[in-house]
Protein backbone atom coordinates (compact mmCIF):
# COMPACT_ATOMS: atom_id res chain seq x y z
CA UNK A 1 0.00 0.00 0.00
CA UNK A 2 2.79 2.40 0.78
CA UNK A 3 4.55 1.52 -2.17
CA UNK A 4 1.30 2.63 -4.46
CA UNK A 5 0.46 5.53 -2.56
CA UNK A 6 4.68 6.74 -2.96
CA UNK A 7 4.15 5.86 -6.77
CA UNK A 8 0.99 7.97 -7.20
CA UNK A 9 2.66 11.14 -4.68
CA UNK A 10 5.69 10.65 -7.53
CA UNK A 11 2.72 10.55 -10.63
CA UNK A 12 0.96 13.38 -9.12
CA UNK A 13 4.43 15.54 -9.12
CA UNK A 14 5.39 15.16 -12.52
CA UNK A 15 2.18 15.66 -14.29
CA UNK A 16 2.15 19.41 -11.93
CA UNK A 17 5.47 19.45 -12.87
CA UNK A 18 5.03 19.11 -16.83
CA UNK A 19 1.60 21.54 -15.93
CA UNK A 20 3.40 24.71 -15.32
CA UNK A 21 3.66 27.51 -18.24
CA UNK A 22 6.16 26.97 -20.83
CA UNK A 23 7.57 29.90 -21.88
CA UNK A 24 7.06 31.49 -25.39
CA UNK A 25 9.77 31.48 -27.89
CA UNK A 26 9.68 35.23 -27.48
CA UNK A 27 9.89 35.16 -23.96
CA UNK A 28 12.81 33.22 -24.17
CA UNK A 29 14.79 35.33 -26.93
CA UNK A 30 13.72 38.68 -24.99
CA UNK A 31 14.98 37.28 -21.46
CA UNK A 32 17.52 39.57 -20.20
CA UNK A 33 18.42 37.89 -16.81
CA UNK A 34 18.01 39.24 -13.40
CA UNK A 35 21.11 41.04 -12.44
CA UNK A 36 20.40 43.29 -15.77
CA UNK A 37 16.70 43.78 -14.81
CA UNK A 38 17.71 44.96 -10.85
CA UNK A 39 19.77 47.89 -12.72
CA UNK A 40 17.36 48.58 -14.89
CA UNK A 41 14.09 48.76 -11.93
CA UNK A 42 16.71 51.10 -10.54
CA UNK A 43 16.72 53.06 -13.80
CA UNK A 44 12.99 53.09 -13.53
CA UNK A 45 12.64 53.79 -9.88
CA UNK A 46 15.31 56.77 -10.31
CA UNK A 47 12.78 58.07 -13.35
CA UNK A 48 9.75 57.91 -11.31
CA UNK A 49 11.93 60.05 -8.65
CA UNK A 50 12.85 62.56 -10.74
CA UNK A 51 9.34 62.62 -12.11
CA UNK A 52 7.31 62.83 -9.47
CA UNK A 53 9.37 64.67 -6.93
CA UNK A 54 11.99 66.96 -8.47
CA UNK A 55 11.22 67.72 -11.97
CA UNK A 56 7.60 67.73 -12.93
CA UNK A 57 4.86 66.76 -10.62
CA UNK A 58 6.60 68.10 -7.69
CA UNK A 59 9.61 69.66 -6.60
CA UNK A 60 12.56 69.20 -4.01
CA UNK A 61 12.08 70.66 -0.82
CA UNK A 62 12.89 74.41 -0.30
CA UNK A 63 13.57 77.07 2.79
CA UNK A 64 10.75 79.65 1.66
CA UNK A 65 12.57 82.15 3.87
CA UNK A 66 15.85 82.07 2.02
CA UNK A 67 15.60 83.75 -1.02
CA UNK A 68 17.27 84.93 -3.79
CA UNK A 69 16.27 87.42 -6.88
CA UNK A 70 18.36 86.69 -9.81
CA UNK A 71 17.10 87.53 -13.57
CA UNK A 72 14.22 88.76 -12.47
CA UNK A 73 12.67 85.35 -10.76
CA UNK A 74 12.92 84.40 -7.11
CA UNK A 75 14.58 81.33 -6.17
CA UNK A 76 14.56 79.59 -2.80
CA UNK A 77 17.27 77.53 -1.31
CA UNK A 78 16.69 73.62 -1.87
CA UNK A 79 16.99 71.59 1.39
CA UNK A 80 18.19 68.65 0.23
CA UNK A 81 20.95 66.17 2.49
CA UNK A 82 21.21 64.19 -1.80
CA UNK A 83 21.46 67.33 -3.58
CA UNK A 84 23.18 70.26 -2.21
CA UNK A 85 24.21 71.48 -5.13
CA UNK A 86 23.21 72.13 -8.80
CA UNK A 87 26.11 69.68 -9.98
CA UNK A 88 24.77 66.72 -7.89
CA UNK A 89 21.54 67.03 -9.06
CA UNK A 90 22.79 67.33 -12.73
CA UNK A 91 25.34 64.23 -12.04
CA UNK A 92 22.62 62.27 -10.55
CA UNK A 93 20.11 63.14 -13.56
CA UNK A 94 23.30 62.41 -16.15
CA UNK A 95 23.26 58.61 -14.02
CA UNK A 96 19.77 57.95 -15.42
CA UNK A 97 19.19 59.35 -18.61
CA UNK A 98 21.11 59.17 -21.70
CA UNK A 99 23.07 62.72 -22.91
CA UNK A 100 19.70 63.63 -25.03
CA UNK A 101 17.49 63.04 -22.42
CA UNK A 102 19.39 64.72 -19.95
CA UNK A 103 19.68 67.92 -21.84
CA UNK A 104 16.27 67.59 -22.78
CA UNK A 105 15.22 67.84 -18.89
CA UNK A 106 17.62 70.29 -17.97
CA UNK A 107 16.85 72.57 -20.23
CA UNK A 108 13.10 72.18 -20.55
CA UNK A 109 12.05 71.17 -17.46
CA UNK A 110 14.77 72.55 -14.85
CA UNK A 111 13.55 74.96 -12.44
CA UNK A 112 16.41 74.92 -10.57
CA UNK A 113 20.06 77.07 -10.55
CA UNK A 114 23.18 77.08 -9.19
CA UNK A 115 23.09 80.59 -6.55
CA UNK A 116 26.77 80.96 -4.76
CA UNK A 117 27.53 76.86 -5.27
CA UNK A 118 24.04 75.95 -3.44
CA UNK A 119 20.70 74.60 -5.24
CA UNK A 120 18.18 76.95 -5.94
CA UNK A 121 14.54 76.63 -6.82
CA UNK A 122 12.74 78.94 -9.04
CA UNK A 123 9.36 79.69 -7.10
CA UNK A 124 8.26 81.77 -9.68
CA UNK A 125 8.00 79.66 -12.10
CA UNK A 126 4.13 78.48 -13.33
CA UNK A 127 4.16 74.88 -11.32
CA UNK A 128 2.22 73.00 -9.99
CA UNK A 129 2.61 69.94 -7.04
CA UNK A 130 0.56 67.19 -8.38
CA UNK A 131 0.40 63.43 -7.87
CA UNK A 132 2.26 61.45 -10.39
CA UNK A 133 2.45 58.39 -11.55
CA UNK A 134 2.93 55.13 -9.87
CA UNK A 135 4.59 51.93 -11.87
CA UNK A 136 4.11 48.75 -11.12
CA UNK A 137 8.33 47.83 -11.65
CA UNK A 138 7.35 43.98 -10.43
CA UNK A 139 5.09 42.91 -13.55
CA UNK A 140 7.57 44.47 -16.33
CA UNK A 141 7.78 43.39 -19.58
CA UNK A 142 10.43 42.70 -22.06
CA UNK A 143 8.70 43.59 -25.01
CA UNK A 144 11.93 43.92 -27.36
CA UNK A 145 15.72 43.48 -26.93
CA UNK A 146 18.71 44.49 -29.06
CA UNK A 147 22.84 44.68 -29.14
CA UNK A 148 22.56 48.09 -28.03
CA UNK A 149 19.07 48.66 -26.24
CA UNK A 150 16.16 47.21 -24.59
CA UNK A 151 12.11 48.57 -24.48
CA UNK A 152 10.26 47.31 -21.26
CA UNK A 153 6.33 47.69 -21.33
CA UNK A 154 5.78 48.95 -17.27
CA UNK A 155 2.04 48.96 -15.76
CA UNK A 156 0.98 52.55 -14.85
CA UNK A 157 -1.33 54.26 -12.67
CA UNK A 158 -2.09 57.72 -12.29
CA UNK A 159 -4.68 58.64 -9.84
CA UNK A 160 -8.25 55.85 -11.21
CA UNK A 161 -6.41 55.67 -14.25
CA UNK A 162 -4.46 52.90 -15.32
CA UNK A 163 -2.34 52.67 -18.36
CA UNK A 164 1.49 50.99 -19.92
CA UNK A 165 4.46 52.69 -20.12
CA UNK A 166 7.48 51.69 -22.70
CA UNK A 167 10.54 52.64 -21.46
CA UNK A 168 13.76 52.28 -23.93
CA UNK A 169 17.20 51.52 -22.28
CA UNK A 170 19.93 51.74 -24.66
CA UNK A 171 24.18 52.27 -24.12
CA UNK A 172 25.24 55.33 -23.72
CA UNK A 173 29.01 55.85 -23.25
CA UNK A 174 29.41 52.21 -21.95
CA UNK A 175 26.33 52.67 -19.42
CA UNK A 176 23.24 51.78 -19.69
CA UNK A 177 20.78 55.02 -19.62
CA UNK A 178 16.63 55.95 -19.86
CA UNK A 179 16.65 57.33 -23.57
CA UNK A 180 13.65 59.45 -22.48
CA UNK A 181 12.05 60.90 -19.75
CA UNK A 182 8.68 59.23 -18.86
CA UNK A 183 5.95 61.45 -17.22
CA UNK A 184 2.67 58.81 -18.31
Amino acid sequence: MKKTVSILCIAVLLICAGCSKKPTEKEISNYIGEGMMTNFRLLFSENEFFVNEVFINSHLPVNASETVQKDGKTYAKVISDKYGSFQALESAVRAVYSAEASEKLLKEKNFYADINGSLYFDTSADFEKTEGPVWNFEKIKTVSTGEKEYVFGIPCKNGKKTSSSEFKVILDNNDWRLAEVYTK
